[in-house]
């Protein structure tokens, strides 16, 4: 997903946020981005790295009132989840991450706001 399908996802879910481009640096194949989006005192950011059709690196995170909730990422720190290296920390515990994409955190966002 490139700059402007995320941009789109995340106001398909939270059409009233307002939105930011942080960076976008795009060439020679290579894109990445960071997108923040802020609702009241719900702030998601989410940064992309693509090499190609390829993506390499990702972090999504929700803070609620400045303090991080949930987050996805990839980064290689937690060997010991089994989905090693997606992962996602959810209030400070780590889990597994079977599926990564936008669409899924976004999804367990929504799920976390209404309950």
């Amino acid at each position: 997903m490139k700059l402007q399908e995320a941009t789109e996802l995340i106001i398909s879910y939270f059409g009233q946020a307002e939105t930011e481009v942080i960076k976008h640096v795009a060439r020679q194949g290579e894109e990445y981005f960071k997108i923040r989006a802020r609702l009241d005192d719900v702030i998601l950011d989410v940064r992309e790295y693509w090499i190609g059709s390829e993506l390499c690196l990702y972090g999504y995170q929700m803070l609620i009132g400045g303090r991080p909730v949930l987050r996805y990422n990839n980064v290689p720190h937690h060997p010991e989840v089994s989905t090693f290296p997606h992962h996602k920390h959810v209030e400070g515990h780590v889990e597994e991450l079977r599926k990564p994409s936008l669409r899924a955190f976004l999804e367990e966002v929504m799920s976390f706001l209404r309950a």
